[in-house]
């Protein structure tokens, strides 16, 4: 069933008045016009047909109101006639009379003979209401004239008194602040329109002009639009030219490339219009400028229509058409045709092995395909990006070492059971494990490109003191942050991002690797044992799950009872660390178990990270020790205690020390136990909780008690106690 055919029917059922979306979706459904199939719903298909006509407007509450029985049952609406207009014989029609032939596209009639239509002489000019010849003759500048439709006609008249207004005051305040804020503007016939649906009874009789009621009610107009005069808003050109600004100090274009773009722009726009792209050399010769072609792209918003525009150049240009090429696989990585962007810019370093964009777009791609030494040798030549040619290089080489030698006809390392030079000839043959590192990289390579720039901005705006006096200052403190780039991938779903981009380039094993590591929670572990070579015993400190791993976080020493919130992820019968781990403080380790248990967004993490590092810059020997707590406990016999003790917990390297892991509300700390003489010895805990439950345990297994010492005559040792 076509839109056309469900909206007759849709106005055909409201002819008796307005109804509720659902009613009107049940309907539509039972008489066949949706159905079920496909990606809409039953209310997104009824409401995609409404919303390509003028004929329906659907109200806050969720009623489907005909707007003729709204605009052509006598609605009144009044103007101000300037000298220009009489002068002119026609009227501007916004703010007053916008709505007036809102439905009529073809133009309504005019009361005593002849149409009124509305007219764009110029795009950048305001619509025109162009009547009969003579139609304006016998009125004056100033006059206030209503303007009434009835039945698809309109009568104009002169008048004198007005009603004043407050009804409609009232409802278009409503409308307003559905369609009006947080910064943004929108032209007055939502509003408008908006009013009367919700309420036919108004704008029966003459009132003020619209844009009077919208300047009482507190929004200003600013070329076409309204904002709230007390925010800053801004119009939708000036919001485009923001975020032209911001994309032009983005990609850091120099003159000449901001005078490229622009051409590309005015190309782009002037095809858009039904036109031919005038000059396609000039402009593939501007899209070949530095990083315009990227530029372009986030400013054109439609990667399907890019893409058509790009090949339109490419067939044009013949051999100069690697700029093109470069942006047709631009536009195919944001529709997620990874296979066809990876033709496009191997088409681009065909026709120009210098081209820069091209090569490092295709030296990634190669990258997640494995060919490293192709990705190395493409990357020497990406002048636009220098820092890739490192970590390419880097993965080259590392991996490279841990692949064993074989032969060409021999069984690939890798363990696909296919020859090697028909498997991993020319590529490093390496186990899963091996290229965990160079996995990551590739992850975060792909987050810290450009066209994220604005995930990381929102993240560090959310780690960021609200309250700094330079929040901008604030906020560049986390732009390079190694967790908020881990929360970005995931938390922030950039790893599924490049999952979904990239999966047809990565090996089966890599791809199902990381399916696992982005469905793994970060969770709460506690470090249980720490052996040598960085090697981890962890558990889980929610589900008790205890994993083996290998730490490899640079300059970081871990201890037996650390607290870690980390991705903890399989890696084939062992498990790795996956991003950073973040060592939680003691005496935030509470409020780190809530935050787990609340299942955070990014934001919610991002937030409370940047409040535990202001905490630690605040107090930061509080943050990184939590506070000791130590008893001395008088004993009864030293050997049958050494005994106990013994058979109770792990002997440390002291002769008379031991160790104990303790856990209360699944946090583990460790604690010791010191014979200072041999008379008294010390329990010692790093939290007050902790300590007491050790305390119980020593009592109850040696059958002493807390020492007295105003009553006890014990000999204390000179050293003092930690």
């Amino acid at each position: 069933m076509s839109d056309e055919e469900l909206l007759a029917a849709i106005l055909r059922w409201l002819e008796g008045g307005p109804e509720p979306v659902d009613r009107l979706v049940a309907r539509a459904a039972a008489e066949g016009l949706i159905d079920a199939e496909g990606n809409l719903t039953l209310e997104d298909q009824l409401l995609a047909a409404v919303d390509g006509s003028d004929s329906v407007w659907i109200t806050a509450d969720r009623r489907a109101v005909a707007m003729s029985s709204v605009l052509d049952t006598g609605m009144t609406l009044t103007h101000r006639f300037t000298e220009a207009e009489l002068v002119a014989g026609q009227v501007v029609a916004a703010p007053d009379l916008s709505v007036l032939d809102w439905d009529a596209p073809d133009g309504l009639d005019v009361a005593g003979g002849g149409r009124v239509e509305l007219r764009f002489d110029e795009p950048a000019q305001p619509g025109r209401l162009v009547g009969p010849p003579g139609w304006l003759d016998g009125y004056s500048a100033g006059d206030l004239v209503s303007f009434r439709r009835d039945g698809g006609v309109v009568s104009i008249e002169a008048v004198d008194d007005v009603g004043d207004g407050g009804a409609e005051l009232a409802a278009l305040r409503v409308a307003a602040t559905r369609f009006i804020g947080n910064g943004r503007g929108e032209e007055e016939p939502p509003v408008a329109l908006d009013a009367m649906a919700a309420d036919p009874s108004l704008f029966r009789s003459p009132v003020r002009p619209i844009g009077e009621l919208l300047a009482e009610i507190g929004l200003e107009r600013r070329g076409h639009e309204w904002g709230w005069a007390h925010e800053t808003w801004n119009t939708r050109a000036e919001a485009y030219q923001k975020r032209v600004d911001r994309i032009l100090r983005q990609y850091e274009l120099e003159d000449c490339c901001r005078v490229a773009l622009e051409r590309v722009r005015n190309s782009w726009r002037e095809a858009g219009l039904g036109g031919s792209v005038e000059e396609p050399q000039a402009v593939v010769e501007a899209l070949g400028h530095s990083a315009v072609a990227r530029a372009f792209l986030d400013l054109a918003h439609s990667p399907d229509m890019v893409a058509e525009f790009a090949e339109a150049l490419a067939a044009s240009t013949g051999r100069r058409a690697a700029p093109a090429y470069v942006l047709l696989g631009l536009a195919h990585r944001r529709t997620i045709d990874i296979e066809a962007a990876e033709r496009a810019f191997e088409q681009a370093v065909r026709l120009d092995p210098d081209n820069a964009l091209a090569c490092g777009e295709l030296a990634s791609l190669l990258a997640d395909r494995g060919d490293l030494d192709r990705a190395v040798a493409l990357a020497r030549r990406d002048t636009l990006d220098p820092t890739r040619i490192a970590w390419l290089t880097t993965a080259r080489d590392r991996l490279a070492a841990v692949t064993p030698a074989v032969g060409r006809n021999e069984p690939c390392p890798c363990g696909s059971g296919r020859k090697y030079k028909r498997c991993h000839a020319g590529r490093p043959a390496s186990s899963l494990a091996e290229r965990a590192g160079f996995i990551f990289t590739r992850l975060a390579e792909f987050a810290e490109a450009a066209e994220h720039l604005w995930t990381h901005f929102a993240l560090s705006l959310s780690a960021a003191d609200s309250k700094a006096p330079d929040l901008l200052r604030e906020i560049s403190r986390y732009r390079q942050d190694p967790f908020l780039l881990d929360i970005a991938l995931f938390e922030g779903g950039l790893a599924e991002d490049y999952l979904d981009e990239r999966s047809p380039l990565l090996p089966d094993d890599e791809r199902e690797f990381l399916d696992g590591v982005v469905a793994e929670p970060r969770r709460l572990w506690t470090v249980t044992d720490v052996s040598d070579g960085g090697a981890l015993r962890l558990r889980d400190v929610v589900g008790g799950e205890v994993v083996e791993v290998v730490d490899r976080s640079p300059d970081v020493e871990r201890s037996s009872g650390d607290l870690l919130l980390v991705r903890v992820a399989p890696l084939g019968s062992s498990s790795v660390l996956v991003g950073v781990p973040l060592t939680i403080p003691e005496r935030l380790r509470a409020e780190a178990f809530e935050l787990v248990e609340s299942d955070p967004d990014a934001n919610a993490l991002a937030s409370w990270y940047g409040d535990m590092m202001r905490s630690a810059v605040d107090g930061e020997a509080e943050a990184n020790t939590a506070p000791f707590v130590d008893t001395l406990v008088l004993l009864g016999d030293l050997d049958d205690a050494v005994a106990a003790l013994d058979a109770a917990f792990e002997r440390s390297d002291e002769q008379r020390s031991w160790t104990a892991a303790v856990v209360v509300d699944d946090i583990e700390r460790s604690g010791t136990i010191r014979i200072l003489t041999d008379e008294v010895l010390v329990v010692e805990c790093e939290s007050e909780a902790h300590h007491e439950q050790l305390l119980d345990t020593v009592w109850e297994l040696l059958d002493v008690d807390e020492i007295d010492l105003e009553a006890a005559d014990v000999t204390m040792p000179d050293v003092a106690t930690p």
